[in-house]
């Protein structure tokens, strides 16, 4: 936006004092002409750009107030305007700061107060945030944290119900905790990705599978993406229910020619593996190697007395026509390669989104979907992998850290399309976002969370939502990972 005399200050009734707690001043945007002294006008154009299409209301500590009213003649209407400087909000108290919003059709105010702390230099991430959950329809629900060489840069939250410490179901970002978990038993020699599953577990053998690696499966590339005629809740809530249910399939593909994400079985398959050679089960070992030991807010399998942190994942919001949309181009048969990945013979939509919600979920912790945590969980989480935390040197060492995190299914994926492609167990996150670099590893979850490690940089980073994003995928991580790899890269 131009720094120029194109904006009108009105005063609204307070003294027109900048960047001090207790005053306020209305922002106008239009072509007429400044009716304050320019050199305030131009200051303040300086510190503001247009976000689109909401109208929205904004208060920051009391000090700026900015309102774009529809009605006024020659104003750009639907458009946000959002403080740039850090210098705007210095006085920002520890509380937070306060983001105000309302529509063409009301002057209620829906105040939304983001709060947390970065450190010296993520000033714009908290920006960043606070515009994201600004932007939120329906009340916003979301935490946000990082790490820079295993230091917490990032602890930020915001919504009406939702704290630093809330719970929520991560859904297939529990699959970044279960990879982790087998990257410690093949670094242990106690695992080995290129044997055949069926050498530890026989009954596998049946229906031509004999030949399935466990790197296979990690890499979505054995064949098996779901149980045919699909589960109820309570049997694909446990992975050994679906081990012994998958063990006589046949792969719908020859194993090795093609990839399709696996969303509820993989890590049941992984997980019966590990339960046969080690007598213990992806979700102890987890617990005794990796929770524990770290304190992650991070669970596969949340005891009864910690039920009273979890919220509910809510379901996504959208207009008649963004349904229809999403119906047309996302409602594969139930029988068909994306059907079974989803369990759509038994789920509906709502049914996907409502997993975590179910107390027999959350208990058993299923590896593929069923963890819940926090943003700081899967923050530490990935911080633990790749640097010293708290005196601890990092979970992997260089060549598991290589071999898990190396590219291995790219192209399309027969689920999900052209969006996904896969490491080890891992989503191949560097070529999801182009600003980490090649060999950065994570996992997302339907309901929008995200996680990931950058090796490179050194930067571990966690994001929840309670309410799902629609479509099942929330573009605001592209925005607030970009945020803290900038700040990141101009600190080191």
């Amino acid at each position: 936006m131009a720094a120029s005399g194109t904006g009108r200050v009105r005063d609204l009734g307070r003294p027109l004092t900048w960047g001090m707690s207790g005053y306020a001043i209305s922002v106008l945007v239009g072509t007429g002409k400044s009716t304050v002294a320019q050199a305030l006008a131009e200051r303040l154009l300086r510190s503001v750009h247009v976000r689109g299409d909401a109208f929205r209301r904004m208060v920051v500590n009391g000090a700026v107030e900015m309102i774009p009213p529809p009605s006024e003649k020659g104003l750009s209407s639907g458009h946000v305007l959002w403080p740039r400087s850090v210098s705007a909000v210095r006085d920002a108290p520890p509380g937070g700061w306060r983001r105000n919003r309302s529509t063409r059709e009301s002057t209620t105010l829906n105040e939304i107060l983001v709060q947390g702390s970065v450190a010296a230099g993520f000033e714009e991430v908290r920006e960043e945030f606070a515009a994201v959950v600004a932007e939120e329809p329906g009340g916003p629900g979301a935490q946000l944290a990082a790490y820079v060489h295993g230091r917490q840069v990032v602890d930020l939250w915001a919504g009406e119900e939702m704290t630093g410490d809330s719970l929520t179901g991560v859904f297939s970002s529990t699959k970044g905790a279960a990879t982790l978990t087998v990257a410690l038993l093949v670094q242990d020699g106690v695992l080995d990705l290129d044997e055949p599953v069926a050498r530890s577990w026989p009954e596998f053998t049946a229906g031509g599978k004999g030949g399935i690696t466990l790197r296979d499966v990690l890499t979505h590339r054995s064949g098996l993406v779901g149980v045919e005629g699909g589960l109820p809740l309570e049997e694909i809530a446990d992975d050994r229910v679906i081990a012994a249910r998958i063990a006589g399939q046949r792969p719908l593909w020859r194993p090795g020619t093609a990839y399709g994400y696996g969303g509820f079985v993989t890590f049941a398959i992984v997980g019966e593996v590990v339960r046969r050679v080690t007598g213990q089960s992806i979700q102890e070992h987890y617990e005794e190697r990796i929770r524990a030991p770290y304190g992650l807010d991070l669970y596969l399998g949340l005891p009864e007395a910690l039920e009273e942190r979890y919220l509910d994942v809510l379901p996504w919001l959208a207009t008649p026509e963004m349904l229809e949309a999403f119906a047309a181009n996302n409602t594969p048969s139930p029988h068909s390669i994306g059907g079974m990945s989803y369990n759509l013979s038994v789920f509906q939509v709502a049914d996907v989104l409502d997993f975590p919600n179910h107390r027999v979920v959350r208990a058993l912790g299923q590896a593929s979907g069923g963890g819940v945590g926090s943003a700081r969980g899967l923050a530490a989480l990935y911080a633990a992998a790749i640097s010293e935390v708290d005196g601890r040197a990092p979970l992997l060492k260089p060549d598991t850290l290589a071999e898990f995190s190396m590219i291995h299914s790219t192209g399309k994926d027969l689920v999900g399309g052209d969006r996904a492609h896969y490491a080890v167990g891992f989503k191949a996150e560097g070529l999801s976002y182009p600003f980490l670099s090649a060999n950065a590893f994570g996992h997302d979850g339907s309901a929008g969370s995200e996680a990931f490690a950058d090796p490179r940089g050194g930067v571990a980073y966690g994001y929840t939502r309670r309410r799902a994003a629609f479509g099942f995928y929330a573009p605001e991580n592209n925005r607030l990972a970009a945020a803290v790899m900038r700040a990141a890269t101009a600190i080191s």
